[in-house]
């Protein structure tokens, strides 16, 4: 368990790719380790499946409904969302951008087993330029239903694809702890 969460058990790596690639592995798994125990404190998956935490948790379907969608389209909202449809582009399309980034997992968020009614919502809250969609004999609408857009910072946070995330903050962390060696190693000397 050292190994894989302390920097310092393991020596560094010969090349900066494999050092940043040596430090992202660490830090997932320091973030992996401080999920797993803060969870117990909230009810891990067999609390939640027993119900100690209270009420259930209404099903898509539900949801939809209750916002005043047509039962045919409370299904339609209550799919997963197709991981082959486009998604939100972190950095707009319309920038033009190279593909090889534009369409990459860097750039376009489609979180996996969200359905297609949260995406929706998601995609409003973080694109000022998404209002809405047609569902099948009818639309979807954020602003029908009184979703708030986020602002700049919640717009970067929650409209930033997963592994674009990991990367910056995989790196961030890596510089920041090869500056903390190297000066640990001048304050040795």
């Amino acid at each position: 368990m050292w190994l894989d969460l302390a920097p310092s058990a393991t020596p560094v790596a010969p090349t900066l790719r494999e050092e940043l690639q040596r430090r992202l592995d660490i830090g997932l798994n320091q973030g992996g380790l401080v999920f797993d125990v803060g969870s117990l404190a909230f009810g891990g998956p067999l609390a939640k499946s027993t119900k100690i935490l209270g009420a259930v948790k209404a099903s898509p379907v539900e949801k939809y409904l209750a916002q005043g969608f047509a039962p045919a389209q409370a299904a339609h909202l209550a799919k997963p969302y197709p991981q082959r449809n486009k998604g939100h582009h972190a950095v707009a399309r319309r920038w033009k951008l190279p593909a090889v980034f534009s369409e990459s997992e860097f750039n376009i968020l489609r979180p996996p087993g969200i359905t297609r009614g949260d995406f929706y919502e998601r995609h409003f809250e973080v694109d000022p330029h998404f209002h809405g969609t047609k569902v099948l004999n009818g639309g979807w609408s954020g602003k029908k239903l009184g979703l708030k857009r986020h602002g700049q910072l919640g717009r970067i946070w929650y409209g930033t694809p997963e592994p674009l995330k990991a990367r910056v903050g995989g790196l961030g962390a890596a510089t920041g702890s090869t500056i903390q060696s190297a000066e640990g190693e001048e304050d040795a000397r």
